[in-house]
């Protein structure tokens, strides 16, 4: 394959950037800092809660606007001088359909990079129980039934479409043109973080959750299952790293289960100290059934620490039971089960964090970088030959 070129000018259209927190503004971030450091001309455009932290290469669009106002603001930032030779958007509706109207508007093509299904995540916030390869067989609401149509314009508009795993490929290949898909894996900077040293047998029990504290993301049932390992394991910790709209609902639970003095509440961290918790942590918990490949999975992994999740779609792409404890989704009591295996067998910690180094050199951050290049430049010189061809005709 040849190299791909670096001498072009790149939109990046995000939904979340630092200092929010969660997976896509870490991904973001470290996206935009990755393809400018090869060279590449980066402008970003984002939603944020304030404006105070744009740099010059950077749109921040106020969330607390109307959904039209800022949808509208989102375009004209997108069409601000100059234009660029490709358009990413990280996302298939809030980023997505802003993103595909404009780059009509100007004439470029369109990369999307699509992490999920958003409809049916949406589907299982209205207590919809199908799976993501089903739930569009049955009746859909008025409002699920537009996002969808929007998810699928976005993904019908877009050049080329990355996902990062090939479940979600075949997922979309039944809906889209498989040959624009593309697999990019999720892959951790691990800049920040020390060397994983998984002969480290003095770990102390402690559990950790990251991300955003939000219902979807299950931190209740964590909570849950961890009252019932500190009746066995002495100085055990949950430690819950994040922020969000659940966080007072998550202090109450904690203070009802007398958990005061062993869930920490930590709140939003920087990247560094984000990665000093899981490096440290005896396991990384997860317990959303709506993502996959998720990159706190990859960076876990990459950093010897197990996982405890639910087996999702996807996700024996990247764990497997060699890595990680599979538990029954919102099962608290086989969550426990878990957490207490993991503390009570050292040899199976051992062996589990060995595994997962091993597993995560399958995806290294530069690999991931260097295709998105090349996928961002296929798209481009596809563009460039169309208009050649257009005008030739002419």
């Amino acid at each position: 394959m040849r190299n791909a070129c670096t001498n072009f000018n790149v939109t990046v259209a995000a939904e979340i950037y630092p200092p929010a927190i969660g997976g896509p503004a870490t991904f973001a971030a470290g996206l935009v800092a990755a393809l400018r450091q090869r060279g590449i001309t980066v402008r970003l455009v984002t939603y944020a809660d304030s404006v105070t932290h744009a740099d010059s290469g950077m749109h921040v669009i106020d969330i607390s606007n109307g959904k039209t106002a800022r949808a509208k603001e989102y375009m004209r930032a997108l069409m601000h001088p100059p234009i660029p030779a490709v358009v990413l958007a990280l996302g298939t509706v809030t980023s997505g359909i802003p993103t595909l109207v404009t780059c009509r508007r100007l004439g470029v093509p369109m990369v999307l990079r699509c992490p999920g299904d958003y409809a049916w995540e949406v589907a299982r916030r209205d207590n919809r129980t199908e799976t993501m390869d089903t739930y569009h067989r049955r009746f859909l609401s008025r409002r699920l039934h537009l996002i969808r149509r929007m998810q699928d314009s976005v993904c019908e508009g877009a050049t080329k479409i990355m996902v990062p795993c090939s479940y979600l490929r075949r997922h979309f290949s039944q809906f889209h043109d498989a040959g624009k898909i593309v697999v990019v894996p999720n892959a951790p900077s691990l800049e920040a973080a020390s060397t994983p040293d998984n002969t480290n047998l003095a770990r102390p029990p402690d559990y950790v959750y990251v991300g955003r504290f939000i219902k979807d993301k299950g931190i209740d049932t964590i909570v849950r299952a961890f009252c019932h390992v500190v009746s066995v394991v002495k100085h055990a910790r949950l430690i819950l790293v994040g922020d969000g709209p659940e966080r007072n609902n998550l202090r109450e639970l904690v203070r009802c289960l007398d958990l005061a003095d062993r869930v920490v509440i930590v709140g939003p961290v920087s990247r560094r100290d984000v990665l000093n918790y899981l490096s440290k942590a005896l396991a990384n918990i997860l317990n959303s059934t709506t993502e996959c490949c998720t990159n706190v999975a990859t960076e876990a992994l990459a950093l010897g620490t197990p996982l405890i999740t639910p087996q999702l779609p996807g996700n024996e792409e990247v764990m497997s039971s060699n890595t990680t404890l599979f538990f029954e989704h919102n099962n608290s009591e086989d969550l426990a089960r878990k957490m207490l295996l993991l503390s009570l067998d050292q040899h199976l910690f051992m062996k589990l964090s060995a595994n997962s180094i091993a597993r995560a050199t399958r995806y290294t951050f530069s690999d991931m970088i260097a295709a998105t290049v090349a996928i961002l430049d296929q798209a481009r010189e596809s563009d460039s030959a169309r208009q050649v061809r257009s005008i030739t005709r002419r």
